[in-house]
Parts: C-alpha cells; sequence; structure tokens
C-alpha cells in the first residue's frame, strides 16, 4: 500500500515538477492517522490506511540506514582537501550560528527548554543535498561558481549531520562523562573494524566479486547487514554503523558500481522511510504557540540564506553569487528528517512541535524549485 500510493503521487509530483519527497511525505499523510487511517476502512480483511504503524518502523530504520549507506559509499575525503575556508570553516560557522539563533530567540521569548531549541537548531541548519544538486544538474549550473560553492557547503553540511547524529541519540547525557566514554569506545572499534576490513579484506573479495553484478551487489549488502550487526552488538546507531559501512567501500575501485547496484535498494527503503515519517504528522501542529512558528520560519527563510550569503560575500565571491548560494540553501535537509525522528522523544515535550518541523520542511522542499528560478529577477530587484 505504501509502495503504490506513493508512485501514484509521485507521478503527480513528477508532473508539477516538484520533489518526490513532497509526494512521500503526501502519501504518509493520506495513508495515516490523520487521513485514511481515521476512517478505519478495511477491503478483503486488509485495514486500509494506518492508525498504528509501529509494524512498518523496521523498514523505516532500514530507509535510514540504506539513505547513510550510499552517502557513506559516495563519500569521497580527499574533496575536502581541496576547499578552501569558505567552505570548510563557513559551512561549520553557518551550522553554529544558525544553532545559536534559535537558542538564543526560545530563550529570549521563554518557548522552548535548551535541549529543545539546540536539536531544533540542528534540524533546521541543515539543507538539502538531493534537492539543490538535483537543481543545479537539471539547469546546467553544477560547473558554475556558485554551483560549486552550494555543493561544497552541502558536502561539509552532510558530514557534520554524520558526526552530529551519534550524539543525538543520547542527548539529554550527552555532557556526563559516562555518556561520552562509551561512545567514544564504541566509534574506535566500529571505526576500526572498517580499516581493517578496507586494508585487509575488501580488496581480495571484491576482486572476484566485480565480475558478477549479482555477486557484486549481494556483497555489498551484505556488508551494510554486517556493519549493522557490529553496531547493535556494540549497542552503536544503525544508521552510523551503515555510513561506515559505505565509507569502508568509498575507496575501492568498485565503489562506483557498488553505489549503482545498491541505488534501488536505497530508494525502495527511503521511500518506506520518508511515508512513515507522513504517518507522523498530526493535527496537534494546531497547537505550537506562534512565537514558535515564527522562530521556524524566520530561521529557514531568512536567517540561514543570510548567513550564507554574507559568508560568500566576505569570500570574495561577489553578490550575485552569493544571493545565488543563500537563496538555494533556504530549506530543511532530508537529513533533517533523521536527526527530528532521532529526537522525537525531545521533541514530544512539546505536543505538535514534531509536525510542524516535517510540515515546515515539506514547504521549504517545495518552494526551492520557485526559488532558485527566480533568483536572477530577485537579484536585479
Amino acid at each position: 500500500m505504501i509502495v503504490v500510493v506513493a508512485t501514484i503521487l509521485s507521478y503527480f509530483a513528477k508532473a508539477l515538477k516538484q520533489p518526490l519527497i513532497l509526494a512521500y511525505l503526501l502519501a504518509g499523510i493520506l495513508l495515516g492517522p490523520i487521513g485514511l487511517g481515521a476512517l478505519n476502512l478495511s477491503f478483503a480483511g486488509f485495514s486500509i490506511g494506518f492508525n498504528n504503524f509501529e509494524e512498518i518502523l523496521v523498514f523505516s530504520e532500514l530507509g535510514i540506514a540504506f539513505l547513510l549507506f550510499g552517502v557513506g559509499v559516495e563519500t569521497n575525503f580527499s574533496k575536502f582537501l581541496g576547499f578552501g575556508k569558505t567552505i570548510l570553516v563557513g559551512g561549520i560557522v553557518q551550522v553554529a550560528l544558525t544553532v545559536l539563533f534559535v537558542l538564543l530567540a526560545s530563550s529570549f521569548f521563554g518557548v522552548l527548554d535548551f535541549s529543545t531549541a539546540i536539536l531544533l537548531g540542528l534540524v533546521i541548519a541543515f539543507s538539502s543535498t538531493a534537492i539543490v544538486v538535483k537543481i543545479l544538474s537539471d539547469s546546467h549550473q553544477i560547473g558554475t561558481i556558485h554551483g560549486k560553492l552550494l555543493v561544497g557547503f552541502l558536502l561539509v553540511q552532510d558530514l557534520l549531520v554524520i558526526v552530529a547524529l551519534p550524539f543525538i541519540k543520547n542527548f539529554e547525557s550527552l555532557f556526563s562523562f559516562q555518556a561520552i566514554f562509551p561512545l567514544a569506545l564504541q566509534a574506535l572499534l566500529i571505526l576500526g573494524f572498517a580499516f581493517v576490513l578496507n586494508k585487509f579484506v575488501y580488496p581480495r573479495v571484491f576482486v572476484s566479486a566485480a565480475k558478477s553484478d549479482e555477486l557484486l551487489f549481494l556483497l555489498s549488502v551484505s556488508s551494510c547487514f554486517v556493519f549493522i550487526l557490529v553496531g547493535f552488538l556494540l549497542g552503536f546507531s544503525i544508521a552510523i554503523s551503515a555510513f561506515v559501512a559505505g565509507v569502508a567501500l568509498s575507496t575501492l575501485p568498485y565503489n562506483f558500481e557498488v553505489f549503482h547496484r545498491i541505488k534501488g535498494l536505497r530508494d525502495f527503503f527511503s521511500t518506506v522511510f520518508f511515508v512513515t515519517l507522513g504517518m507522523q504528522i498530526s493535527i496537534s501542529f494546531a497547537q505550537i504557540p506562534l512565537l514558535v512558528v515564527f522562530i521556524l520560519l524566520f530561521a529557514v527563510f531568512l536567517f540561514k540564506p543570510i548567513v550564507f550569503f554574507l559568508i560568500t560575500l566576505f569570500s570574495g565571491y561577489g553578490s550575485r553569487a552569493s544571493l545565488s548560494v543563500g537563496l538555494a540553501l533556504a530549506q530543511i535537509s532530508e537529513f533533517s528528517f533523521i536527526i527530528a525522528s532521532q529526537s522525537k522523544s525531545v521533541f514530544d515535550h512539546y505536543p505538535g512541535l514534531y509536525s510542524m518541523v516535517i510540515l515546515v520542511t515539506a514547504v521549504s522542499m517545495g518552494v526551492t524549485p520557485y526559488v532558485v528560478k527566480e533568483t536572477p529577477s530577485i537579484f536585479n530587484f
């Protein structure tokens, strides 16, 4: 049901030139507790819609895992060596300033506690690599100055997301030694495991596997699941374990082929993940104070673009390229969904906040193609 409804809505999204993620979220809303799930309908003994989606959360977790596994396979850390301080320092400063803005605004108006404000700031801080790169590719702008800057900022953000995710899971106990030490030990163990496989095992086994498309696919997926198992045994995040599995494969000569072999599986499970997120939207977002909504919207659509604009401008890239960078990054990342889902227990302190975050993310993704298209007109104005 999830796949069929998501496919039908994806056709409409494609026809309207909208990101497919919006179709997946809409499918979740349609099938979830505020859509068909509320009607308690059934056909041939099967429920139409979902009131309780606990049974599909395992697929949702696999969606996160394969999404990050694909990112890990594609990640080439040597690319970061060629980035100047604009990309590296600017990307880190932008995330820090966005989190600080949300924290200070929330404290000033007294609307959110410290933990929730920090996590909301992190959710807002990151922009969508998938949408921006797709727009740049479709408009043949990826080789322009602002295109290269955008890709650079987004790569830095993606890396920061990966670093942040393990800490978010235990955020409320983050600042204690008892929480940090086990996490550091788990990270060292799984990274050591990845190093051993990358240096001594993978080069040998992938030589023979590369001669068969089926074997290459199975070996790649098995590698992901082995790391998930190791991460589970160590008490480490499944999502980060899958990312490390991808990074362990990223330096192999076959990483391009591996990525394309697992792309279909990644897309399938990530579709389920985004539909499941849509199911979690409820009318409870109406309970959110208007001040919180204002902070959320201001940070996404004004503060972030201004910060990116100023960072790029003061780095000497001119006002036109700087404006193009700022406006193109005025949305929330698909990886922010992962942060939000792992932080749901914290967001639940404020009923409706989680639903509001998903709604604002969907809206920001939807308007991005139009904003990028109109950037020359906005610059002239």
